[in-house]
């Protein structure tokens, strides 16, 4: 992300969280004027794309950032020496590496560690490691539906989008917040994020979070409920799907780093629906 539109986006986070009080207000008016779902032609005719309930992490639909200068091993124990050499989260400040996705049982596993190793995005030598896993094909428009718990720490992000060079929709669980749940979208120059507050601990059991994407559409559902919808800004190019645990360098983002920080983020599952005419 750009100084220019860390900017933007700080000035929009302060204009939001001057308005949080309309939020909720704000929101139903948004999704009662968005279409419904069961009067959606598109979404009757929807096709599941892929359920991944992480028996592995399957190759056909997952690549995982490697940014790690390091040698180190996949979930298969296979020696991984290749980088990824560029980012576009530049207020990352962990190096992510593939050792920090795993398997738990029958769960996706992205890590954040306290780890100095050499990074490719970066001179230094960064003191923090993440996990990330992005899409191998990119996506117009869908229904995006992943079942998760989030990390909780200071200082650290669990991030849900889609994006490419100038447009992202995404969800964010700030680690030093246990309600609270970021949307963002941003078309161009015209960016918004939004906190909402929810009514449990997210780090405390797995919650259904929904992404649906259409024309001239976004809203965002927990546990099957709309809780935002936007029609104004809307992304409308392929993007690439990205699940990733990571450090801010930014404190107003998540805090301070928390001391000697050791977390995970969890998924059971991850759907992904597209839509024909």
């Amino acid at each position: 992300m750009s100084q220019a539109q860390s900017q933007r986006r700080q000035r929009n986070r302060t204009r939001v969280y001057g308005i949080l009080s309309m939020v909720g207000i704000l929101s139903l008016f948004l999704i009662g004027s968005c279409q419904n779902d069961q009067e959606d032609p598109l979404l009757e005719n929807s096709q599941d794309v892929f359920n991944d309930t992480f028996l592995g992490i399957d190759s056909g639909i997952w690549s995982t950032t490697q940014q790690s200068l390091d040698s180190g091993t996949d979930a298969s124990g296979t020696t991984i020496t290749e980088t990824v050499t560029t980012h576009f989260m530049a207020d990352n400040d962990s190096c992510l590496t593939r050792n920090n996705v795993t398997l738990n049982g029958e769960r996706l596993r992205l890590s954040v560690q306290n780890q100095s190793v050499n990074c490719s995005d970066s001179s230094n030598v960064l003191s923090y490691t993440g996990g990330e896993l992005r899409s191998v094909s990119t996506f117009q428009y869908g229904r995006f539906t992943a079942n998760l718990q989030p990390s909780l720490a200071d200082g650290v992000l669990t991030s849900i989008f889609l994006r490419n060079a100038t447009e992202e929709i995404g969800l964010h669980f700030p680690g030093n917040d246990i309600d609270v749940v970021w949307i963002s979208f941003r078309k161009g120059d015209e960016s918004t994020i939004t906190s909402l507050n929810l009514d449990f601990n997210v780090n405390q059991g797995f919650h259904t979070y929904e992404l649906l994407w259409q024309e001239g559409l976004i809203q965002w559902s927990v546990d099957g409920t709309p809780v935002f919808g936007s029609k104004d800004d809307v992304p409308s190019e392929a993007m690439t799907l990205f699940l990733t645990n990571w450090v801010s360098g930014d404190e107003d983002q998540a805090g301070p780093v928390a001391e000697n920080v050791s977390v995970f983020t969890e998924f059971e599952s991850f759907q992904v629906e597209t839509f024909s005419e």
